[in-house]
């Protein structure tokens, strides 16, 4: 079920790519994006499975869980409608994936590792959290880009 979710933004971002490879600011966003998200996922994997070795724990994120399911479906129904997205329309996916409950699940999982050797990927994963700052920024510049430039796709 995690390697679903780890799985899904970037699946959604490569599927980005491939929709706007006309539009070179675009396509390199997400290809950018989806690179960024399978190293998270990763990393989220390695936490994830030293915290099923620890038997303190008290969350693991599971299918039976209502909000996870409702992730996935949505998740999977964003991917569904990205052949038909405009430009506008997958830049304000895209902040909202970065702000969604993706990041707050692992948030939970990671304040439950206390251990000295995950220490380096949990730093490592608090770049995905500084997603939410600067993934907006990114995307004035592509807007920014995009002002100046006519695209069908827009």
């Amino acid at each position: 079920m995690l390697l679903k979710i780890s799985l899904s933004s970037p699946k959604i971002y490569e599927s980005m790519a491939e929709r706007f490879k006309d539009n070179p600011p675009v396509h390199d966003l997400y290809v950018k994006l989806s690179e960024e998200e399978l190293e998270h996922g990763r990393i989220m994997l390695v936490c994830l499975f030293e915290i099923v070795l620890n038997k303190d724990i008290d969350f693991i994120p599971s299918v039976l869980d209502p909000e996870i399911r409702k992730l996935l479906l949505n998740l999977r129904l964003i991917k569904q409608q990205v052949n038909d997205m405009s430009v506008e329309k997958a830049l304000q996916v895209t902040e909202e994936l970065e702000l969604s409950e993706v990041n707050i699940i692992f948030g939970k999982l990671l304040q439950q590792v206390d251990k000295p050797e995950l220490e380096p990927f949990c730093k490592q994963l608090e770049t995905a959290k500084n997603h939410s700052e600067s993934v907006p920024l990114l995307i004035i510049e592509i807007k920014k880009k995009l002002a100046n430039t006519v695209y069908d796709n827009y």
